[in-house]
């Protein structure tokens, strides 16, 4: 497991992801405040993480392993946190799984991309 640097302090947060940089070698910092309750994809290379002004937290992973395997982990990973899920679509091979827990809602899109890689995009709305 890596560990993800938070913004908000020198201490580092354990996330079952098996990178801390970027491809580029830049390292990826997990944004103050971002939701613990967010299952992080094991094994998943992080590429970036923001906070919008409006506190919209949004968390971009990449991995080899299938869309089928990821989608599931989602889907079982998210209601063992409490979230309720509200929709699974999968339109042109982009897999969406839609969810929601008191006044938040979160969104995880699961997108193909080159040479046998999925990027996770990961959207978590106050």
């Amino acid at each position: 497991m890596a560990a993800v640097k938070s913004s908000s302090t020198s201490t580092t947060t354990t996330a079952a992801l098996t990178s801390s940089t970027t491809p580029s070698g830049d390292e990826v910092i997990l944004q103050a405040g971002f939701p613990t309750d967010v299952p992080l994809y094991t094994g998943a290379t992080p590429i970036s993480s923001n906070k919008t002004p409006d506190g919209v937290y949004t968390l971009s992973l990449e991995t080899t392993d299938p869309i089928d395997k990821i989608s599931a982990f989602y889907k079982e990973k998210l209601p063992q946190s409490d979230w309720i899920l509200t929709k699974n679509q999968t339109i042109a091979g982009v897999e969406m799984i839609d969810a929601k827990k008191d006044k938040r809602q979160i969104s995880v899109q699961i997108i193909p991309r080159e040479e046998g890689k999925m990027a996770i995009a990961i959207v978590v709305s106050p």
